[in-house]
């Protein structure tokens, strides 16, 4: 039983994806939106989220935006949260908003060195993402 004002993490209550930058995928037409550095920025013909989606903004300028999606579509260099338990997706995002969450920001440790190592002390995906 969860004690009084236990914290959660936020991979107890959604499934985290962490999708990279592509911008290669972003065209002038298609039937799904494309989102990326500022938010929704165009359209493609491929998704790699599904309909009842919060993404969150990762890189650039436009980074640390919340956005729900009810449509499936692109996101690049952004999170994609889903509720594990049917419905809880737009709970979640619901709830993000009361709190005035809107805007989020989370600087991971990644550094390489010249020959394009990543450095020991730099994380790896896998603790980013343990870490979400």
């Amino acid at each position: 039983m969860k004690q009084k004002n236990e914290m959660l993490k936020l991979k107890d209550l959604a499934n985290v994806s962490i999708c990279p930058w592509n911008p290669k995928v972003r065209t002038g037409s298609g039937q799904y939106p494309y989102i990326g550095l500022k938010g929704e920025s165009g359209f493609c013909d491929t998704v790699n989220f599904d309909a009842d989606s919060i993404i969150m903004t990762c890189f650039g300028s436009g980074s640390g935006r919340v956005f729900y999606f009810s449509e499936p579509g692109y996101a690049s260099g952004c999170i994609v949260l889903r509720g594990k338990a049917p419905d809880r997706t737009r709970f979640l995002y619901r709830y993000l908003k009361e709190l005035g969450i809107a805007f989020h920001q989370y600087i991971e440790c990644v550094e390489f060195d010249r020959g394009g190592k990543r450095q020991p002390f730099a994380l790896s995906p896998g603790k980013w993402g343990e870490f979400l």
